[in-house]
């Protein structure tokens, strides 16, 4: 079983890299209003959807330090803490999100690589540690050249002794610090 959610999580992971190279690729953008460099805090609901964390974990609150560094229009990288309340969880994802649309609105999908841990009881810290995998639909909002805020709906899959894996939905504000705009070189 364990084997079959790995394999599962490996062609997810591997058709929505395919799907976001082929995005990425479409063609330019246009400028955005936005600074290349964002970092802020997001909160949302965090629902385990494999045993043993489900059975001890119905659900949690998990907060995420986010930052975002922009590469182009269409391209940016995360970096992001997150704390789950109130089961004392942590785990750290870095990856990238692909911005399907030009613009100040876009909808978005990202995937990453990472590593959590679930604290379970009376489990050692090598069975609840693991590498993780994370892929996530969004929509992000431009609302000023110093604020984004971004809706997604994450879900991760940790490689540790159970599989652990959940899913959940975030809102974040990421602010910029004003390192000057992404521009768009036109050949």
């Amino acid at each position: 079983m364990q084997f079959l959610q790995f394999k599962t999580a490996y062609r997810i992971a591997s058709l929505i890299f395919l799907m976001t190279a082929g995005l990425w690729a479409y063609g330019p953008g246009i400028q955005k209003n936005i600074s290349p460099y964002l970092g802020g805090f997001g909160v949302g609901p965090f629902i385990a959807t494999s045993s043993p964390l489900k059975d001890e974990n119905r659900g949690s609150l998990k907060i995420t330090f986010a930052n975002e560094l922009l590469l182009t229009e269409q391209v940016g990288m995360f970096f992001d803490y997150n704390y789950y309340l109130p089961d004392n969880h942590h785990g750290l994802d870095i990856g990238a999100n692909f911005f399907l649309l030009p613009g100040p609105v876009s909808p978005l999908i990202g995937f990453g690589v990472g590593g959590h841990y679930f604290n379970k009881d009376n489990q050692k810290f090598s069975d609840s540690f693991g590498p993780s995998f994370t892929a996530h639909l969004g929509l992000v909002v431009d609302v000023n050249p110093n604020l984004r805020i971004r809706f997604r709906v994450p879900y991760h899959m940790t490689l540790d002794k159970h599989y652990d894996a959940g899913v959940g939905f975030d809102i974040s504000l990421l602010f910029s610090l004003g390192a000057g705009h992404i521009k768009t070189i036109n050949p």
